[in-house]
């Protein structure tokens, strides 16, 4: 019989490979095959998310909306799919909804209650949303806490969101005019940025510091 992982698992790579159209077929084959797993649902959205935001069409990024939802049905303590979900709405000015989905991830993330794989990152996205409506003392708390965790997790994306977490506390500082600590925030992440290239958006911080 077909088995729908390894559908799931090509979406990721074609995803990685920006390979989005074989990424979209390899997508709905596995949520077709199974339609109750949160996995395949949620590499469907992230590839149309990933998609949508490079080439700015509104309707894939609508796809990716509906996609994260379908897996929110079958896990609804699922981190990545809030974080997803919650960033999609950030991104798109939608701050209400996406208020709602991050606090959703962040509770799921300190709790360590979940059915899939941990994950990490929650705190350091709301706390991105935080500094987006000028709430610092909010963004300052999370990031220190982010700061407290992703160093010493062992997890795949403990880097990037540790790198993420210190480009944002450097962003902070830049608004509160602390320009010394803000420097030495955005060094910190693009030092970690150079030591782990091959991560996913280290470049992005290598350039901002």
């Amino acid at each position: 019989p077909d088995l729908a992982e390894p559908h799931q698992w090509l979406t990721y790579a074609y995803c990685r490979l920006e390979r989005h159209e074989d990424a979209e077929r390899a997508g709905l084959r596995a949520t077709s095959l199974a339609p109750d797993s949160t996995h395949a649902h949620y590499m469907l959205a992230a590839n149309r998310h990933i998609q949508g935001m490079r080439s700015g069409d509104r309707e894939r990024l609508q796809g990716a909306a509906e996609s994260y939802l379908h897996a929110v049905e079958v896990e609804p303590i699922g981190q990545t799919t809030y974080m997803g979900l919650g960033w999609l709405f950030v991104v798109d000015g939608q701050y209400e909804p996406a208020r709602r989905l991050l606090d959703c991830a962040v509770l799921v993330e300190r709790s360590g209650l979940t059915r899939e794989m941990k994950f990490v990152g929650a705190l350091a996205l709301r706390a991105g949303l935080h500094l987006r409506e000028g709430e610092l003392v909010d963004a300052d708390r999370l990031l220190s806490e982010a700061l407290g965790r992703y160093p010493s997790v062992d997890h795949v994306y403990a880097p990037a969101f540790t790198a993420l977490s210190l480009a944002l506390m450097g962003e902070a500082a830049y608004r509160r005019a602390e320009f010394d600590a803000a420097i030495g925030h955005y060094g910190r992440a693009a030092d970690l940025a150079a030591q782990h290239p091959e991560r996913l958006a280290m470049g992005h911080h290598l350039i901002r510091g």
